[in-house]
């Protein structure tokens, strides 16, 4: 129904990574898409955990007439782009919370999708 990689940008910012794109109707039919962002396995030290497809966003993109085009901007936020690291000591954040959250730096890829098994574009950036 729907063609997701048209007119799109995956840029790290200050606060995580902006994934932009045009979302666009290809049926005859006015419908819904889901888009979800992916991000890939992360360099994170042997003791630690990282998967190799993690959900970081998605945005429900509503009534989507036939041939019509939007364009959507999903942020995946720096907590995704990190791992828990059970050597650190507990981190005091602004809020007043404490926890063992550690940003994973180096490449990662970026990959945008309608689900987990229908990938249609990927790009990497540097974290």
């Amino acid at each position: 129904m729907t063609d997701l990689p048209h007119h799109r940008s995956v840029e790290r910012v200050e606060t995580g990574v902006e994934v932009s794109l045009t979302v666009t109707n290809t049926g005859a039919m006015t419908g819904d898409e889901i888009v979800q962002v992916y991000l890939g396995q992360a360099q994170v030290p042997a003791y630690a955990q990282s998967p190799k497809k993690q959900l970081a966003a998605f945005l429900r993109v509503e009534n989507i007439q036939p041939a019509e085009s939007r364009r959507v901007t999903l942020h995946v936020t720096e907590r995704e782009l990190s791992y828990w690291d059970i050597l650190q000591p507990l981190q005091a954040r602004p809020d007043g919370t404490k926890d063992k959250w550690v940003l994973a730096t180096g490449s990662r890829d970026v990959m945008v999708g309608s689900s987990s098994d229908r990938i249609l574009y990927t790009q990497t950036v540097e974290i």
